[in-house]
């Protein structure tokens, strides 16, 4: 049995108390990496997850983002890799790069 409740002291805020549950119970963090860009004027798109991904899978996606590879032209907020590892995150463009003339 899981226990869902977490015993906190010294607390200020009951953010504080939220914050130290999640991180307990379900730590996330948001994922940022890089991914090849064909043709771009840059060679690679920094990309980030919308949300903080579940801890655990954080070396998975970063070993699945590592065999992506996108063309140019790249739109900020681009969708790169959508529902990764079945979480319902979205990977997307930090920056838009423009394709080589």
């Amino acid at each position: 049995m899981v226990n869902d409740e977490v015993n906190a002291r010294g607390f200020e805020c009951k953010l504080g108390l939220e914050y130290a549950r999640e991180e307990t119970l379900n730590p996330r963090r948001i994922l940022t990496t890089t991914v090849v860009v064909n043709n771009g004027v840059v060679p690679l798109l920094p990309v980030r997850s919308k949300e903080g991904l579940p801890k655990h899978l954080i070396r998975d996606a970063i070993r699945l983002l590592s065999k992506v590879t996108v063309d140019a032209p790249i739109r900020r907020e681009e969708i790169i890799y959508g529902n990764i590892l079945d979480t319902n995150i979205d990977i997307v463009a930090s920056r838009s790069v423009e394709r080589l003339e």
